[in-house]
């Protein structure tokens, strides 16, 4: 039966931990960098790429539903095809090059950081993709300065 003191002693010893507590606030740090991500990605698709909501949501995995009166979002979580497909084939890609090669706990280490750190590349360089800025009938007439597109 495990007792509180049992359980102080080891949380005692993991905060000791250096590595590990480093390790703990990364992830936290990761999760609150990428949710916002996350969490706009498929209406960013939406409405730069002209996507329908079925659609952006089949690759992203989770979608907004925007209320038109309320400023209340709510969130529908969906999972798309595409990335449960990607998650699954990374998964089990990742069980077998591990039982096939047997690295030890250092090259894990080291592939874990090299993968994020080309996630965060591909993340980053899709700022830089982008549509031709759409034309709407009359928006000029409203608003002159919308006639000047500032991106060339």
């Amino acid at each position: 039966m495990i007792n509180l003191l049992d359980a102080r002693q080891a949380f005692v010893r993991f905060s000791k931990n250096s590595l590990l507590i480093c390790h703990m606030c990364s992830g936290v740090f990761r999760v609150i960098g990428y949710l916002g991500y996350y969490i706009v990605k498929p209406k960013y698709i939406e409405l730069q790429y002209r996507q329908s909501a079925s659609s952006a949501s089949f690759f992203t995995g989770n979608s907004w539903r925007f209320t038109s009166d309320k400023p209340i979002k709510k969130f529908y979580n969906r999972l798309g095809a595409a990335s449960v497909l990607t998650m699954a084939i990374g998964t089990m890609a990742g069980g077998i090059i591990i039982k096939k090669f047997r690295p030890n706990a250092r090259s894990i280490a080291i592939f874990v950081v090299l993968v994020e750190l080309l996630s965060a590349l591909a993340i980053f360089s899709g700022m830089f993709l982008q549509c031709p800025t759409p034309q709407f009938f009359g928006l000029e007439q409203l608003n002159p300065s919308l006639s000047q597109n500032p991106y060339g």
